[in-house]
This record gives structure tokens, C-alpha cells and sequence, in this order.
């Protein structure tokens, strides 16, 4: 019924012609205005040039999108989504699933690494006099292995808070 209500709301936005506010901060803070259906076009325009980048890029294609991924894992700003259609567009679903799989589990290890290594000792001394963020810490240190892959596994649950949040706590790397 959501999924019915967000379409009819979609197709009347489109339909209607309203207006969309672009905000960008480049140091300045500037605002750009424009119609939805603009913002349409730029959308298929990216898509004529996805598929051309698809075509022309030949093997490095899906080199490139497969170091996205892994680097989504440790910058959670790019978006995984479009990389993975890169990989199914370039290798198929079987492939191009197993492999966007594969280096998005490597890329959320190795930001669970990093965290474990790099900043769970700086992160210890800044909250030894934070009661209530030391309890949470217990907690996720004692979770489950069910209750991890539970947590990792719900769709809108922000993979690279859980990698962090559990490289910063005490959950050993071979549960993780």
C-alpha cells in the first residue's frame, strides 16, 4: 500500500511539473531552482551516459566499479547502488552479484579493521567518563553472532555505523 501511495505521489509530482530546490555549499551557499521534469532529464541523461561508460570502458568497467564497492565499505558517502548495477550490467547478475557481494563484505571488514586498530584505544580514552556510551559498547561487544548478521542484514540499517560501531567496541574480528 506504501509502495502504491509512493508511486501515485511520484507519478503527480512529475505530472504537475513542481518545482525542485538544488542546494549546493561550496563555501558559499547557493540555491538553484528548477522543474521536475529537468530533474528527470539530468536523471536519463546520467543513464545514456552510464551505458556509453558501460560500452566503451570494455574490462575496466567492472575493475572500477568492483574498487567502488570496496571503497564504499570505507566511505559510506558513494553510492553502493549504482556500482552494483555496473557490475550486473557488465557481468550479469550471477557474476556481477557474487562480486559486488564479495568486495562490499571486504571494503565493511576493512573499515571494521581500521576502527579496531586505528581508533579503538583514542576511542576508549575519550569515553572512559561516558557511563551510558560504555554500556552500549558492552552490549555490542557481547552480541550474538545471529544478532549481528541480523543487524547487518536489515536493509535500512546503515552498514558502515554497525562496521564502526563494531571495530570501536570489543567484538573479536573472527566473529565479525
Amino acid at each position: 500500500k506504501l509502495k502504491k501511495q509512493y508511486g501515485l505521489a511520484l507519478k503527480s509530482f512529475i505530472d504537475n511539473d513542481n518545482d525542485v530546490i538544488l542546494n549546493t555549499c561550496n563555501g558559499i551557499s547557493k540555491t538553484r531552482t528548477i522543474k521536475s521534469s529537468e530533474l528527470i532529464e539530468i536523471i536519463e541523461n546520467f543513464n545514456i551516459w552510464l551505458e556509453d561508460f558501460l560500452m566503451d570502458a570494455g574490462f575496466l568497467a567492472p575493475l572500477l566499479s568492483t574498487l567502488l564497492i570496496f571503497l564504499e565499505g570505507i566511505l559510506a558517502f558513494l553510492p553502493l547502488f549504482i556500482f552494483i548495477t555496473v557490475n550486473f550490467l557488465t557481468m550479469g547478475p550471477i557474476l556481477g552479484g557474487l562480486l559486488a557481494w564479495i568486495f562490499t563484505v571486504l571494503g565493511c571488514f576493512t573499515t571494521f579493521i581500521l576502527c579496531k586498530k586505528g581508533f579503538s584505544s583514542f576511542f576508549e580514552k575519550k569515553i572512559s567518563d561516558k557511563n551510558k556510551i560504555k554500556l552500549l559498547m558492552d552490549k555490542l561487544s557481547k552480541l550474538s553472532f545471529c544478532s549481528l548478521v541480523l543487524i547487518i542484514s536489515i536493509p535500512f540499517t546503515p552498514s558502515f555505523f554497525v562496521n564502526l560501531a563494531a571495530g570501536l567496541s570489543g567484538i573479536n574480528s573472527r566473529k565479525y
